[in-house]
């Protein structure tokens, strides 16, 4: 998975405040145009079908939620107000979704606190797995074996393991 992370867990996602809600833009920057046409349909389209799955119909009547792609209007842009639901304008500098703030206080349908609470506390002990200083080393051999060639370099390896160089050094001397 590491070695492949650059390419799978892309486009990352940039987080505005704009007019009065939130503005979630897809950084897509490898591939062709056509690729990166593909990836944010895909990912637009993903983002659309969770946000029903949390919201339910709820969603679907939500007033002021928008559509941006970076790209021109396809033959088959039919296809992306059924897919969407919601306006979808084209030619646009960037590929975005607008969520206005009343569609960000809808309640989740499916919340559950008492799984919320175990399902926090899961997630705190995965971050303090992350932080564990007693496989480090085995760790660094693993991103070393994975590079497949490629060089990496100390600074690479930590930034792989959102470590400071500092923390790895310790870690490393210490292992």
């Amino acid at each position: 998975m590491l070695r492949y992370g650059q390419v799978l867990f892309r486009p990352g996602w940039a987080v505005y405040e704009h007019e009065g809600g939130l503005l979630l833009r897809a950084r897509i920057s490898m591939g062709t145009a056509a690729q990166q046409q593909l990836l944010a349909e895909v990912i637009f389209s993903n983002l659309v079908a969770v946000g029903r799955s949390l919201y339910g119909a709820t969603l679907e009547r939500a007033q002021g939620v928008e559509i941006h792609l970076s790209y021109s209007r396809p033959s088959h842009s039919v296809c992306h107000r059924r897919a969407f639901d919601t306006p979808v304008t084209f030619d646009c500098e960037h590929s975005q979704l607008f969520l206005p703030a009343q569609v960000l206080d809808i309640p989740v349908r499916t919340a559950n606190r008492p799984q919320h609470v175990v399902f926090q506390q899961q997630c705190e002990e995965m971050v303090r797995g992350l932080n564990s200083v007693e496989k480090t080393t085995v760790t660094v051999r693993q991103l070393l074996i994975q590079s497949a060639g490629d060089c990496l370099d100390f600074a690479r390896v930590a930034k792989l393991l959102h470590v400071s160089e500092r923390t790895l050094r310790r870690r490393l001397k210490t292992d």
